[in-house]
């Protein structure tokens, strides 16, 4: 999928993204998402307390979750675009 960063600008695809990704992103102690053994460019949920697939948490944590994604994903891209320019 391509889309475009929050504010317009060059549109940057997921694969231009994928090696900037890290491994897994925390949101709150039992909040997070990480790469699935099975395809490695999707994530699944992760509970980084337990450390398995039952992420869960009250409303606070999965906001904290989506803020934290919202900042990796405008740091890969910024990444990606500094190596398209290159």
């Amino acid at each position: 999928m391509t889309t475009a960063p929050v504010g317009g600008g060059t549109a940057v695809s997921d694969d231009d993204i994928e090696g900037h990704l890290p491994e897994y992103i925390q949101g709150a102690k039992r909040c997070g998402i990480q790469r699935s053994v099975w395809l490695p460019s999707f994530y699944v949920p992760w509970s980084p307390r337990n450390d398995n697939e039952n992420a869960e948490g009250p409303w606070s944590d999965w906001v904290a979750l989506a803020r934290q994604i919202l900042v990796v994903d405008a740091e890969a891209r910024a990444k990606a675009m500094k190596g398209k320019k290159s």
